[in-house]
């Protein structure tokens, strides 16, 4: 099992960039956006006879209201892949799929140029800076069919290079990648997609000795920790906002919730001296959560094992709506005879929409 422990002056690892989207898709959009990505890519090497290296930047397509669906960042992903279809030497694809800074770089910039279709002056620096050409995009959802409108842009200028309409009938498939990726103010739980993927980095550390510096490596899974002084946090991300718990199934066979912690706070007072920054656990997507997150003074924390031998089993649990039960969770995962009785119980009984799991074993230490 562990205990929360002070941690080493670390620098404070906070919220950052995380994952691409994984999300099957109807092969309708697919083959309607290929010879559309095709065409887009044809118009590059006409205006480069040279063949010279082109870095084209792809990003989510937005709705008419500039809100990203999950059907976005998947019909972006299919336009990645069908960029480099035959493996063009010249074209370089700069994957910029990430919500968290493309909400921050786009802003009206991207939707003005794509419902305007008129020529600005002046672009996000990201992309002057790192791309020579841009792919966007709206897209239309409807009840009988799909819109999807695509525009090659010149990053330097802001001129339209050419552009492409294709629609696709609305099949279920589809139709549930209507879903937002972010819930606005007012939203319902249903109306955002569901969690399909949490990526997942367990951290851990060990002191090599006085005055020595500190080790730390990411742990594979089934590794086997020093019990009794090795230390370790968890950093996840998932691929829609969702509220986020984490359990631990721990060496000595018991379960405990390790996020959101109720009492993390009065603990952390109680041992030394100050507040812990409070944890919501409604998670963005795409934003990177440590956990245990830092102290009020930004400092890291991490949880120290103790001297239990056996293996401990972690469970990043991602649902749309809050669980209160928290106590009764980890009463249930303790009593269930096997991992997979405890898989079960988390996607069938408490019903979370996605579940990762992660090993790790621990020795008993010195």
């Amino acid at each position: 099992m562990i205990m929360l422990r002070k941690l080493l002056l670390l620098l404070p690892l906070l919220l950052v960039a995380g994952p691409s989207l994984r999300a099957e898709t109807g092969q309708e959009l697919e083959a309607k956006l290929a010879p559309a990505t095709a065409a887009l890519r044809a118009a590059l090497a006409q205006r480069n006879p040279d063949g010279k290296e082109l870095t084209v930047a792809t990003v989510p397509l937005v709705d008419s209201e500039q809100n990203i669906r999950k059907l976005g960042v998947v019909a972006a992903q299919i336009v990645e892949r069908q960029l480099l279809a035959g493996k063009p030497e010249w074209l370089r694809v700069q994957s910029r799929l990430n919500l968290t800074s493309v909400m921050d770089e786009q802003k009206l910039w991207i939707t003005n140029m794509v419902k305007e279709n008129r020529k600005e002056n002046s672009a996000p620096a990201g992309f002057l800076e790192k791309a020579d050409f841009l792919i966007v995009g709206v897209l239309t959802p409807g009840k009988e069919q799909v819109t999807v409108e695509l525009r090659l842009i010149g990053t330097r200028n802001g001129n339209v290079l050419t552009a492409q309409s294709v629609a696709t009938p609305t099949t279920p498939a589809l139709r549930e990648l209507f879903k937002y990726m972010r819930r606005a103010a007012g939203r319902e739980a249903e109306e955002v997609a569901t969690v399909d993927d949490i990526h997942l980095t367990v951290t851990a550390q060990r002191e090599a000795g006085p005055g020595a510096p500190v080790k730390e490596w990411a742990v594979k899974e089934g590794e086997t920790l020093k019990g009794g002084s090795d230390q370790f946090n968890l950093r996840f991300a998932a691929d829609a906002d969702a509220n986020v718990y984490v359990f631990l199934f721990g060496s000595d066979q018991q379960a405990a919730l390790l996020f959101p912690c109720e009492d993390w706070e009065a603990q952390f007072e109680k041992q030394f001296g100050r507040k812990a920054k409070p944890r919501d656990n409604y998670c963005r997507v795409d934003l990177e959560y440590v956990v245990p997150g830092p102290d009020s003074a930004n400092q890291p924390r991490y949880f120290k094992l103790d001297t239990t031998p056996g293996p401990n089993i972690l469970y990043i649990c991602a649902s749309r709506t809050e669980i209160h039960n928290y106590a009764d969770i980890a009463e249930q995962l303790t009593k269930a005879g096997s991992a997979e009785a405890r898989l079960k119980l988390l996607t069938e009984t408490f019903k979370f929409d996605c579940v990762k799991t992660f090993s790790f074993t621990q020795d008993a230490g010195k």
